[in-house]
């Protein structure tokens, strides 16, 4: 199978399909050298800034749509989890997103919606803007990090695990580094045998 072209200059590349269209080529089974035409790289970012801006443009519309209903309170705590809860399943039916994405955007749609602020993709991760009463506290109640109580011994121990590893992968320059800046920095560190 072969592709033709005119002599014309190609289009601009505008639709997935069209992508598609473009990195499709093939060439005989028996040819030593397959030529491949060039990769798009700028039309798919381009795309990809368009679907962001196309995304943004319609769940503040929806946003919008819904705080203008009669009888909607965009301060309802009930009602911003109920926002929330639609448009994470509406992201996540779409299968466009992929991991905690229609999370994120959802939480941001939720926020949006109490604040009466646009929505931005970056919303759902900004904590400045939860919502109280809706939103847990993340560190209410949250128990000291581990570092907080580390000491000079576990410090220790913990290096002298890094040069044993380093050796053992054959990482020789990394183990003697880790024993120089040991052994310089910290007073009384000591060297473990290269065994």
């Amino acid at each position: 199978m072969s592709r033709k072209t005119s002599g014309a200059p190609a289009a601009p590349v505008s639709s997935m399909s069209a992508i598609a269209d473009t990195l499709t080529a093939s060439a005989p089974a028996d040819s030593a050298e397959v030529k491949l035409p060039a990769f798009p790289a700028a039309a798919i970012v381009e795309i990809d800034k368009a679907a962001k801006k196309g995304i943004a443009d319609l769940v503040n519309e929806w946003i919008k749509a819904f705080r203008e209903t009669p009888g909607v309170d965009p301060k309802d705590t009930k009602l911003c989890r109920r926002v929330e809860r639609h448009i994470k399943f509406a992201l996540e039916e779409t299968e466009y997103f992929s991991d905690d994405t229609p999370r994120h955007y959802a939480r941001g749609a939720m926020r949006a919606f109490f604040h009466g602020v646009p929505w931005t993709a970056s919303l759902g991760k900004d904590s400045a803007m939860k919502v109280i009463g809706v939103e847990k506290d993340s560190k209410k109640g949250a128990k000291p990090a581990k570092a907080d109580k580390a000491t000079r011994e576990e410090l220790d121990t913990a290096i002298v695990q890094a040069i044993q590893l380093a050796r053992k992968l054959g990482l020789k320059d990394v183990a003697v580094t880790l024993v120089t800046v040991a052994t310089e920095r910290l007073t009384g560190f000591k060297v473990p045998a290269d065994k």
